[in-house]
């Protein structure tokens, strides 16, 4: 499994939404002391619509090309399920009302029914994650 019950349904119904330019978005941040992702501070540079930029901003960027990726990644091999994030590089996590699979985002019959803000999704992530990154189980 990936965590608790509770943990696991969060995480298998989740995915996982990159900054665009994440390492420009996150250029004038520091990083947590574990490494995993970047302390909440609101150094950022801001992301706007993307059809403007400014000496404050990523980049032009065009949400269809954003990343959008599930939190829970299957093994093809052993069908075990991980958790894979990026954790320097979010934007949010966007939980949708069942797994997040090719097929039920392909279907459209998936309902979105949270997303977290910057922070929150930063903290969720390490909350996850801090187990797994903990100097004894490295």
């Amino acid at each position: 499994g990936v965590g608790t019950g509770e943990e696991e349904t969060f995480a298998k119904n989740t995915i996982v939404v990159y900054a665009p330019h994440p390492y420009i978005f996150i250029s004038k941040c520091k990083a947590t002391d574990d490494g995993f992702t970047i302390v909440s501070e609101g150094n950022e540079l801001e992301i706007g619509d993307g059809k403007e930029e400014s000496p404050n901003s990523v980049p032009k960027w065009e949400d269809s090309k954003l990343k959008r990726l599930p939190l829970v990644w299957t093994n093809p091999v052993t069908g075990r399920n991980h958790l894979q994030a990026h954790g320097c590089c979010v934007l949010r996590l966007e939980t949708y009302d069942g797994p997040v699979t090719k097929e039920n985002m392909e279907s459209g019959k998936l309902k979105l029914v949270n997303s977290l803000s910057l922070e929150e999704s930063r903290s969720k992530l390490h909350s996850l994650f801090g187990r797994s990154i903990a100097p004894g189980r490295i």
